[in-house]
């Protein structure tokens, strides 16, 4: 299988929502070694990538509050990385409006081009649903000072049948904002979000949508578990993304490209040698009479998952957070 790419996540920063169903698991158990020191150590690894001719990427969670923004900010436009302009910018702390404005400020004048903002219904349920009273209306301030200062904004909401009947009085809302674009997505079952599949959205519900939340779900196709089954498309996928997640150790400092990379590969394909196809695991896991909603995607996960737990003594890491695989 072709190696897409190799990632290393940081997660240095802790965030400060508490959401209910994280599809990251985050548990705010973050990596406390130096900043500069895992630079260094990445700049090491870009340069050994490169003699591998891997394409490597490299970034930090849980969230944006770091002191080391700039030094990261620039180390992302030097090699290119995902955040280079762009940023997601849910589970910062509160901040005033000054302090708001020159924090935004400074990410448009390192580069940043877009932030991305999630919100998970109206005011109160969003707040919930976040588990911070008040989350709503700071990304609203986000927003309007993203507006003032020019900085495009999109927005994402995830959909289940909790929130099912506020995406369109939220799309109104936000559209007297400015905003660049509102898209809708089914959530996955990773992480804590395996919490949500009894709160899946059915056919019914989707065709019980206004035409405009209809028309703003993201591009890749939902189907009904059933019409998915019916179709039986379920091939193979020919290319993965390999992450490695920092853990809260400095072993990871004296690890070599080739390394990281033989380590991730054994891992990943152990657990895929043991796993069935994706069309038998469809025939073992699938149910044609179910009416849910799915991405073709996110069903296979399902399936992988259902089966992963039917084998507790094969470490399966489409289950964990620490290391993981992106397969397509």
């Amino acid at each position: 299988m072709k190696i897409h790419s190799i990632a290393i996540e940081n997660l240095m920063v802790p965030c400060s929502n508490y959401c209910r169903y994280c599809l990251l698991s985050c548990n705010n158990d973050v990596n406390t070694e130096g900043y500069h020191k895992t630079e260094e150590f990445i700049r090491r690894i870009q340069t050994e990538m490169n003699e591998l001719n891997i394409n490597f990427n490299y970034y930090i969670g849980y969230c944006m509050d770091t002191p080391y923004l700039n030094d990261y900010l620039k180390l992302c436009r030097e090699f290119n990385y995902s955040s280079a302009d762009f940023l997601q910018l849910n589970g910062l702390r509160f901040r005033n409006l000054a302090s708001l404005g020159e924090f935004i400020y400074n990410l448009k004048d390192n580069g940043i081009k877009l932030v991305d903002l999630t919100f998970y219904g109206t005011r109160e349920f969003h707040d919930r649903f976040a588990g911070r009273k008040g989350d709503f209306d700071y990304l609203v301030d986000i927003i309007r000072t993203c507006n003032r200062l020019f900085v495009p904004v999109e927005i994402s909401m995830p959909l289940f049948k909790d929130n099912l009947d506020q995406a369109e009085e939220l799309y109104n809302f936000l559209n007297t904002l400015d905003i660049q674009r509102f898209f809708i997505f089914l959530p996955h079952s990773k992480g804590r979000g395996f919490r949500l599949e009894n709160k899946r959205i059915d056919l019914n519900d989707y065709l019980s949508l206004p035409e405009v939340i209809k028309n703003n779900f993201t591009k890749v196709p939902v189907k009904t578990e059933a019409m998915w089954l019916e179709e039986n498309d379920f091939p193979q996928e020919e290319n993965r993304i390999l992450t490695m997640v920092l853990k809260n150790n400095t072993d990871y400092l004296d690890l070599t490209a080739q390394e990281i990379l033989d380590n991730l590969k054994e891992k990943d394909d152990y657990f895929y040698s043991k796993l069935p196809d994706n069309k038998t695991l469809a025939k073992m896991y699938g149910n044609s009479d179910s009416q849910l909603m799915y991405r073709k995607r996110d069903l296979i996960i399902k399936y992988r998952q259902l089966w992963a737990r039917e084998h507790p003594d094969i470490p399966a890491t489409i289950e964990e957070y620490n290391d993981f695989s992106i397969r397509f």
